[in-house]
């Protein structure tokens, strides 16, 4: 699923699109993969929006879980999912690979 934000004259503003996933639990969940606003559109509602837009097609659609990623370092983005509603629920950790891992005995071939 798509959803477009338009001024009044059609102007994009920003989108956001859904799939459909499965919780670690097994239970099926909306998830949203984008949500991105223009410059213009920042701080004015159109997140928003595009957020309750997509809480309204999950719950039309039987989902009882709406969820999304954002960095961890996001701070900004962060603190616009919390206000809405979302929750922390996992931590995806990484690690940088480089050419001096391959003489870690323990690494795996």
């Amino acid at each position: 699923m798509v959803f477009v934000a338009e001024n009044d004259h059609g102007k994009r503003l920003g989108f956001a699109t859904l799939s459909h996933e499965t919780h670690f639990t097994g239970e099926h969940q909306a998830y949203i993969n984008e949500l991105a606003t223009s410059d213009v559109a920042e701080g004015r509602g159109v997140g928003t929006a595009l957020i309750q837009a997509c809480e309204q097609w999950a719950r039309e659609q039987g989902y009882r879980i709406l969820a999304l990623s954002t960095g961890a370092a996001n701070g900004r983005a962060l603190g616009f999912y919390h206000h809405l509603g979302f929750r922390d629920e996992d931590v995806k950790l990484v690690k940088l690979l480089t050419e001096s891992d391959s003489d870690n005995p323990n690494r795996q071939t």
